[in-house]
């Protein structure tokens, strides 16, 4: 028994060195299989959704709880209100931001997931994007109490309104480096609908019936199907006409009713020129030519008006 014990103990040294070191390599060898589960970088796969970065290194993974288990696609509710809305994004579901934050559709549940964390910072009801990315990278979004707010969301996620409106959107601006831009949002609160800005100050007076549209001096609204037009203080302009359309170009206005087509620089003054009304329901167009306001009906020109640029 003597002579085996040194035999013995050797054996329990070697197990002490090896058993640890196939732990180990038991471990490795899962950990390296979980980035060989999905071998065509799918991003579901196996239910879970999958997320690389640019080099295809896998950053983590979010376990669906539902089979409806996808990015986010964005919704529009702008057409309820008729809102000159940018209607050209093609973006089907919402992108992830800067490899760290992803919006998830989990069945009827929408999170607000950080990939590095492998969290779930929020969840809402609705997400507005206008599918398009929207400057500053920020999202319009519905919280669990139906109440919109606005978020941005890089690196870091940062407040831009507060989830105190019955809805938020934008009118059509302009689009620059794939970024749609934002100079003001449009607001409904208290049955009262307005305009703010990123810092939630507000910029206009406060009118019943839906902003459609704005410029820098005037508000469009419509009801039913008549435009109202309003200054910022929020007293309504040019309501002796019952207004069909409207047109905005170089700081002039064309007003169509169902007689005329009035010309305006400024709507709180005289128009300066009134075009008979031709035909209804055709398309009239308003360009600044140099020291000429074309005015055209159906591509064909009916007016052309000297201004002082």
């Amino acid at each position: 028994m003597e002579n085996k014990k040194p035999v013995f103990i050797t054996i329990i040294i070697l197990l002490i060195i090896f058993v640890p070191l196939t732990i180990i390599g038991f471990l490795t060898k899962t950990s390296h299989k979980v980035f060989k589960d999905n071998p065509n970088h799918e991003l579901y796969y196996d239910g879970k959704l999958w997320f690389y970065d640019e080099s295809n290194n896998l950053i983590n993974t979010y376990v669906c709880k539902t089979e409806k288990c996808e990015l986010t696609k964005p919704t529009i509710n702008d057409d309820e209100y008729d809102i000159n809305y940018y209607k050209n994004g093609t973006l089907e579901n919402i992108p992830v931001s800067n490899n760290t934050y992803a919006f998830i559709t989990d069945g009827v549940i929408i999170s607000l997931y950080n990939i590095s964390l492998g969290k779930s910072m929020q969840t809402y009801k609705e997400v507005k994007n206008y599918n398009i990315n929207l400057q500053n990278n920020v999202y319009i979004l519905k919280n669990n109490d139906d109440l919109w707010g606005v978020l941005s969301v890089s690196e870091n996620l940062r407040a831009v309104l507060p989830f105190e409106y019955d809805f938020i959107g934008l009118k059509t601006n302009n689009v620059n480096e794939n970024n749609l831009l934002i100079d003001k949002y449009i607001v409904l609160q208290d049955n009262h609908w307005f305009l703010v800005d990123s810092m939630n100050n507000v910029l206009s007076g406060k009118i019943e019936n839906p902003i459609i549209d704005y410029d820098e001096k005037y508000l469009f609204s419509k009801i039913a199907d008549e435009i109202k037009i309003y200054d910022y203080e929020g007293n309504e302009l040019l309501d002796n006409y019952i207004i069909n359309d409207y047109i905005i170009s170089d700081g002039y206005y064309g007003i169509i009713t169902d007689n005329y087509i009035l010309i305006y620089k400024e709507l709180n003054n005289a128009y300066l020129k009134l075009i008979p009304q031709i035909t209804k329901d055709k398309l009239v167009e308003l360009e600044k030519d140099n020291n000429k306001l074309v005015v055209k009906v159906d591509g064909n020109i009916i007016e052309n008006i000297e201004i002082n640029n």
